[in-house]
């Protein structure tokens, strides 16, 4: 490859950085994520599979053997922001939103709830 090393790193330059009258270098981030913690074939509320063995939906040894792990449901937005005045001094960013939240039988009261990180 003509004397390159395609495994060199170096710092990556500032255009215009903050020591010279610029703004320096700006990044933005966006990601969306989903998490579902639950796990078996009977992976919904403690009381909803309750309701599935005793209407005959399910048999009630099937649904103690394969309860699995009932953990809930989320959904999640993250938007972040990374400024690179200098070399040595950055400023970063991120908020998070919990969109939507299935929590599990045991923390009924986390249903709906919409929390907010910065």
């Amino acid at each position: 490859m003509d004397g390159l090393n395609p495994a060199t790193f170096r710092q990556i330059g500032i255009k215009h950085p903050l020591s010279a009258g610029g703004v320096g270098a700006w990044e933005l981030a966006a990601r969306f994520s989903a998490a579902n913690l639950d796990s078996g074939p009977y992976s919904g509320s403690y009381y909803s599979n309750l309701l599935a063995a005793a209407q005959g939906n399910a048999p009630a040894s099937a649904l103690v053997a394969n309860s699995g792990v009932v953990g809930g449901r989320r959904k999640t937005s993250r938007w972040g922001s990374t400024g690179t005045r200098t070399k040595v001094f950055r400023v970063m960013a991120n908020w998070t939103r919990v969109m939507h939240l299935s929590a599990p039988w045991d923390r009924p009261y986390l249903n709906g709830a919409h929390q907010t990180l910065f």
